[in-house]
């Protein structure tokens, strides 16, 4: 578009009219995926914590059935 910068029509902040929209609907979806985001990890199911595998001799578990083999009278294995 030629001509002087007072026969411009929808100027605004010395740009276009379209150019502002375009940043501001960027901003907006950057912000939404933004509070989407923030959300998400507020309000999403808590995942059960995985136990860690443990070896036979480090599981009090497992040793406490030992001792208890062991304890048992009559029980000649």
């Amino acid at each position: 578009m030629t001509g002087s910068p007072t026969s411009r029509d929808a100027t605004t902040l010395g740009g276009d009219v379209e150019e502002v929209a375009a940043v501001t609907y960027v901003m907006a979806a950057i912000g939404v995926g933004g509070i989407a985001a923030l959300l998400w990890k507020a309000l999403a199911p808590q995942r059960p914590v995985a136990r860690s595998v443990l070896a036979p001799d480090d599981d009090p578990e497992f040793l406490r059935g030992l001792n208890r083999k062991r304890q048992q009278p009559g029980d000649e294995s």
